[in-house]
């Protein structure tokens, strides 16, 4: 599933670096009615949920990797699932807030 995501997140990453360069001349105004575009809030909500994913997949293996005690290992990893189940809820509730 790494790798999927990995792979994923490069078409979007460059969307989103693509994204980001048009609207830099642009007003607060301008980015809220673009996020709230059903462009923006489903390339953004690929994005932050492909990355969210990615990221939580990578520090796992981290985890794995790295911690040598099984308790601590587990209390890495369910809070790492909180943290990052968390960061991208409230990114995605805010990408929804515009949009609706």
């Amino acid at each position: 599933m790494q790798r999927l995501t990995g792979i994923a997140l490069i078409p979007l990453s460059l969307w989103f670096v693509y994204c980001l360069l048009g609207l830099s001349h642009s007003n607060y105004n301008e980015v809220r009615v673009w996020v709230g575009s059903p462009a923006g809030v489903i390339g953004l909500t690929f994005f932050l949920s492909a990355a969210g994913y990615h990221s939580y997949l990578g520090m796992q293996v981290i985890f794995e990797d790295y911690i040598h005690c099984p308790a601590l290992r587990l209390v890495k990893r369910i809070s790492l699932l909180f943290l990052t189940f968390a960061a991208t809820a409230v990114g995605l509730f805010s990408i929804l807030r515009q949009a609706f």
